[in-house]
């Protein structure tokens, strides 16, 4: 499966937040150390002259710039998401400071770019990681595949613990 089937797959179709289950989790002792809060978006349809953070679409281009390509295979990147600072919950804090992030992700099946050069691993040629000044960018017209498109209209605060396979790292 490739990771834009599965991304299909895992979003679906925008749709109001489901209902929230109260269930009282077990937490072993060792892990109340390790505890945070952490923010999980509510997607839904928006604007985009009002939302800018969101999943898949157009994305915010600095004037003059074109649309990012590739860097193993040369066709246009997909916008994965776009986070504006001053959309984020204010208890996030600016974990990348003030403006906008922003992840693109190669869908060019014919390079091979998610095998190949890797595009799931840190630094890999297939993926773009940025963050653009406040107020740099405008909307673009898309090009080439998209993500789902679903804009981020809230976000639900939950409690994070980290990975099993982290755990022992951590001395947990």
């Amino acid at each position: 499966m490739t990771f834009k089937s599965w991304w299909q797959q895992f979003l679906g179709s925008p749709s109001p937040a489901p209902p929230v289950v109260e269930v009282a989790p077990v937490i072993p002792p060792s892990l109340e150390v390790a505890r945070r809060r952490c923010w999980i978006p509510v997607v839904g349809d928006g604007d985009d002259t009002i939302i800018v953070s969101r999943f898949g679409g157009p994305p915010l281009l600095p004037p003059g710039a074109g649309w990012p390509p590739c860097g193993n295979c040369g066709r246009p990147l997909a916008l994965f998401v776009q986070l504006a600072s001053r959309e984020l919950p204010p208890d996030a804090g600016h974990p990348f400071g003030e403006g906008t992030l922003q992840v693109f992700y190669c869908l060019s099946e014919e390079g091979s770019c998610e095998t190949d050069a890797e595009a799931y691993a840190p630094f890999s040629k297939a993926v773009l990681v940025r963050v653009l000044p406040p107020g740099v960018g405008a909307p673009s017209p898309v090009r080439g595949e998209a993500f789902f498109t679903g804009f981020i209209v809230s976000w639900t605060v939950a409690e994070d613990f980290p990975h099993y396979g982290d755990q022992e790292d951590l001395g947990i």
